[in-house]
């Protein structure tokens, strides 16, 4: 009969962050280990605190299922003689594999015939399994940073205290560095400190919550949400609920319980962001705001314990944050009574990267892209304005009271915008300021000013220039500068905001910007880094988008030096192959002309309209002349929908094209020339779309729309 089967880690206090990634490796880690060892089972639930993980395992089969395995032998010529009787081979293989010389089988096999053992290995029983399965587990759970403890070698990322394993209400014989599994965990540290036994893995979840401990992480974000969301609302507000602070307190605590508490109002006139980053990243506190999404002088805490002695838990939180709340006043104080001229000096003593200048220099970098940003796109010259003067001021912060203090180096760019603000700039370049960071993240926001986009790619490119001159590109999982995220935002701005820049003149501007630095690589060498790694990161936002991987081939096999389009083009052939029936047509024909051309190294010159000699290829030339005349006048038309809808109507003229025309066999080398030139022509017009011979084809249909 099938039963369920339990397996608790107890450690010292996992890491917050480490939790999240330790369940879900916990759980995967339990289940490919009884796949590999054919155990079957029902469902794995896997769960962590910070004082332990566990995974409680459904319908554990009694044992393995009956394997039957064939052993190749020796070959069949040696093995048996030539009146069929096993020879020294065979009986020494049969004895080896402990079964009859009888029972020997041959079977052909690629290298020749060959004998065969074949018998059944027994399963062997799931306590047996689960015995050898746990303790591997627990050796191949990684964490970002792991310990190891007393005089043994065993690393973990905390000390292990206890075990439990369970099949049933049978315990394990499961050991892990002398430590042998019991039949008893730990209940809350203070609220039930006393050994608690498990009599069975049905029996754990409410075993534990009766120890007051949540093991459900699930359940105890609910609690956590829940807690919160009534303490604000009985404040009179409503929480700010963060979803990382969120998950950041689930895996601090076992056992959730809301406090509200307050301060002093005259604290009110700090910046929010200043307010938020006090109670959120130092004290693990939530706001409260009101209807219009203003704070109030509130906040809620989790504590990890009862309601008992509330009140001095409350007055307690009280007292700290009245006092970090107090050095951030006096930090922003401070600060309004500087000025953007006396940091700017105070940049030139910062260095933004060894070997690539001060953050100085760094800033006019960012004013020359930005300048550059800005007569590409033709921006209005307000904007213009703006995003200049923001560049020139956007890294003063960096030299400031509060952002130089630790609890606040998150607040670059935010606090600059403040200060612009109080030092009279105008509302879009302190916009700017606060948003030439962004996007923080992959899939954050995106900076939602034109001036803020301007500055965001500007300062992100320079930032990718000089580290690949430095010879600091990512490498494999190594990338210390996060030049990857950066590459990622720039080319989600541009596509997102459908800006059109050439993404090759924006490289070389910002290698030509860092001139004067002593390069690891050459300048040659670094663009062509950077064009490689946005291309990766191009593909990545491609994949975020839902388009499919044979598509984001054939858009990077085809011109995308403007990612704008690129992206444009991908999303559009995407929604095209799925809507439209005869989408596998357009590839067959397209692809027919590039498989001819692209072998045969044409030159890129124009063809002869004059020599056709033949109806066929006057009739390919008139067909798609208006799409070949702007391909030579070097004009490229946006209008895809014509040149798809052109190209699958047009098929039967492409196919009679080759049907009737020698292309590549041809006497006359003027004639074949002016053909493949033709050829190519044609090729180079249609990759102005995409590349077709990248897109993966199914069965094609003479369906269409059209």
């Amino acid at each position: 009969m099938p039963s369920d089967a339990l397996f608790e880690i107890g450690c010292e206090e996992i890491p917050a962050a480490y939790l999240s990634g330790a369940i879900r490796q916990f759980r995967e880690l339990v289940e490919k280990h009884l796949s590999q060892e054919r155990l079957s089972v029902g469902s794995i639930a896997a769960y962590g605190t910070p004082r332990r993980l566990a995974a409680v395992i459904s319908d554990v089969a009694s044992s393995q299922p009956d394997l039957e395995r064939e052993i190749k032998g020796p070959p069949a010529d040696q093995a048996f003689d030539a009146d069929g009787s096993p020879t020294k081979a065979a009986i020494g293989f049969a004895r080896a594999r402990g079964v009859p010389v009888e029972s020997l089988v041959v079977r052909d096999t690629p290298r020749g015939a060959f004998a065969f053992a074949t018998f059944t290995e027994s399963g062997r029983p799931a306590a047996d399994v689960l015995t050898e399965v746990f303790p591997r587990v627990v050796r191949e759970l990684r964490f970002p940073k792991m310990m190891r403890w007393g005089s043994g070698r065993f690393r973990f990322v905390r000390p292990i205290r206890w075990l439990v394993a369970l099949l049933g209400t049978a315990l394990l014989d499961v050991e892990i560095e002398g430590l042998r599994a019991r039949n008893t965990s730990m209940g809350h540290r203070t609220l039930a400190p006393a050994p608690l036994v498990i009599d069975s893995p049905g029996a754990y979840l409410t075993g534990l919550r009766n120890a007051f401990v949540m093991v459900d992480q699930d359940e105890r974000r609910a609690a956590v949400l829940d807690g919160v969301k009534a303490a604000a609302e009985e404040a009179g507000g409503q929480a700010r609920i963060d979803d990382d602070l969120l998950t950041e307190v689930t895996h601090l605590l076992e056992w959730p319980t809301a406090v509200c508490g307050a301060f002093d109002e005259e604290y009110l006139s700090l910046p929010q962001d200043v307010l938020v980053m006090v109670m959120r990243k130092d004290q693990k506190y939530f706001p409260v705001e009101d209807a219009q999404g203003s704070i109030l002088r509130k906040f809620v805490m989790v504590r990890d314990g009862g309601k008992e002695n509330l009140d001095g838990v409350r007055a307690g939180n009280e007292r700290v944050l009245r006092a970090r709340l107090a050095d951030a006043a006096f930090y922003f104080e401070e600060d309004s009574k500087g000025s953007f001229e006396r940091w700017q000096t105070e940049l030139k003593r910062v260095i933004f990267l060894e070997g690539a200048g001060s953050m100085h220099e760094k800033a006019e970098r960012i004013m020359c892209m930005a300048t550059w940003l800005c007569h590409q796109l033709s921006t209005p010259l307000d904007v213009e304005a703006a995003a200049l003067r923001a560049a020139e001021i956007c890294k003063t912060d960096l030299v400031s009271r509060m952002v130089t203090e630790p609890t606040f180096a998150d607040l670059q760019g935010i606090m600059g915008a403040h200060y612009a603000l109080v030092w009279g700039e105008s509302e879009a370049c302190a916009a700017a300021v606060r948003e030439h960071y962004l996007p923080a993240s992959a899939g954050g926001p995106l900076p939602g000013t034109p001036a803020g986009q301007i500055l965001s790619i500007a300062d992100k490119i320079d930032n990718i220039a000089a580290c690949h001159l430095l010879g600091e590109e990512p490498s494999g999982t190594e990338d210390p500068h996060a030049l990857r995220r950066q590459a990622q935002a720039i080319v989600s701005v541009i596509v997102e905001k459908a800006l059109r820049v050439s993404l090759r003149e924006l490289v070389d501007e910002a290698v030509a910007a860092l001139s004067s630095i002593e390069p690891a690589v050459s300048a040659d060498e670094a663009r062509e880094r950077m064009l490689s790694l946005l291309d990766q990161r191009l593909e990545a936002v491609l994949e975020d988008a839902g388009v499919e991987y044979d598509i984001i081939r054939a858009i990077l096999h085809s011109p995308h030096d403007d990612l704008a389009d690129a992206a444009h083009r991908a999303t559009f052939l995407s929604e095209k192959r799925k809507e439209w029936a005869a989408f596998g047509d357009v590839v067959i024909a397209a692809t027919r002309v590039a498989n001819i051309v692209r072998p045969a190294d044409v030159p890129d010159t124009d063809y002869a309209p004059e020599l056709f000699v033949q109806e066929q290829e006057r009739a390919l030339h008139e067909a798609f002349a208006p799409d070949l005349g702007a391909h030579r006048e070097g004009r490229l038309a946006d209008d895809y929908e014509a040149l798809l809808r052109r190209i699958y109507q047009q098929k039967p003229v492409i196919d009679a094209y080759f049907d009737h025309v020698r292309v590549v066999i041809e006497e006359d080398e003027r004639l074949r020339d002016n053909r493949l030139r033709l050829l190519r022509s044609l090729d180079d017009t249609f990759r102005r779309l995409a590349d077709f011979t990248q897109i993966v084809q199914g069965q094609s249909s003479v369906a269409s729309n059209y």
